[in-house]
């Protein structure tokens, strides 16, 4: 196969993915996420840790929940409370 013809394949399942991600109920979506993120390498987890960084920083609601206005620090949050939260209501099948 050519690269050109990888990428048209990656593209359409690329597209695949992001059309049944759309569909999923939020609860579902996050749990996809987090199970991605499970499977990522440490430079992947960093790139999607910038990204997530730059995409607070962007988003509006991030002024209402900084720790100035009385709110909760969504980057100093112990990511350790959140994998307790998944792994204890995750189903044993993986659903």
């Amino acid at each position: 196969m050519t690269a050109e013809s990888l990428d048209i394949n990656f593209k359409e399942e690329l597209s695949a993915v992001e059309q049944w991600s759309r569909v999923l109920p939020k609860a579902k979506r996050t749990a996809e996420l987090y199970s991605l993120l499970q499977h990522s390498t440490p430079v992947q987890t960093r790139f999607f840790i910038t990204v997530l960084q730059q995409m607070a920083r962007s988003d509006p609601m991030t002024a209402l929940l900084s720790p100035a206005m009385g709110g909760t620090d969504f980057a100093s949050t112990s990511h350790e409370k959140l994998i307790c939260h998944f792994r204890f209501h995750a189903k044993p099948d993986g659903g």
